[in-house]
């Protein structure tokens, strides 16, 4: 585009030459009182009409640099709306990229919490995916697993409302104070037995002892 613009700009140039010469030849013309057609020299009418050819072609020229330059500027602006496409096509690949870094990190971050709070991830987490096992997920629809979920977690939080949530836990507690006491009681009874058996034992001892005396003394 420059160099046609400084194309553009010479061809002006030149025609304004020719111009000036043509004005200055009309001038000269006019000066004279006889009419132009029978007072101009034939070198002059060459002159006049080479002139004119010239300043012809150099109007032409200036019209196909135009034409030139305003196919150029079409390109530039469809150039530049292309540049401003791919400009937006890639902001929004860096919004969507950030994104997915956001959204990894948060997944790894539910990840971690999961396995600190769920002890039998970490001894079955490699069997996650695989065919043939508990944790396949090949074939579950993910769509339905969540809606699913949404649906138990409505469900959840309406009997939450009507049953109280702790008794698990209380029942858990229960059961293992029972377990505990019942250990203790097969604790107490074995004890008991023992002391029983010592019990019969010194009974034993002590009847044995007092008829050795009962003897000497009645000896």
């Amino acid at each position: 585009m420059t160099s046609a613009q400084e194309q553009v700009d010479e061809a002006s140039a030149v025609m304004d030459a020719i111009v000036k010469e043509v004005e200055s030849l009309e001038r000269d013309h006019t000066k004279q009182k006889v009419p132009i057609p029978f007072r101009i020299r034939s070198d002059q009418q060459d002159l006049h009409a080479s002139l004119t050819a010239e300043m012809d072609r150099e109007r032409a020229r200036i019209t196909d640099f135009d034409d030139e330059l305003q196919s150029l500027d079409t390109i530039l602006r469809s150039k530049n709306t292309v540049c401003s496409e791919g400009h937006l096509a890639l902001q929004k690949l860096r919004h969507e990229v950030e994104k997915y870094n956001k959204e990894e990190q948060s997944s790894q971050a539910s990840v971690t919490q999961l396995e600190a709070e769920y002890d039998w991830i970490a001894d079955s987490k490699d069997d996650f995916g695989k065919r043939g096992t508990p944790y396949d997920f090949h074939g579950q629809n993910m769509s339905e697993l969540k809606a699913a979920l949404r649906q138990l977690s409505e469900r959840f939080a309406s009997m939450k409302r009507k049953v109280n949530p702790k008794v698990m836990g209380m029942i858990d507690s229960v059961e293992k104070k029972e377990t505990a006491l019942k250990n203790m009681v097969r604790t107490v009874v074995k004890d008991k037995a023992k002391i029983e058996e010592t019990i019969v034992s010194l009974d034993e001892y002590k009847k044995e002892a007092l008829h050795r005396t009962w003897e000497k003394v009645n000896g």
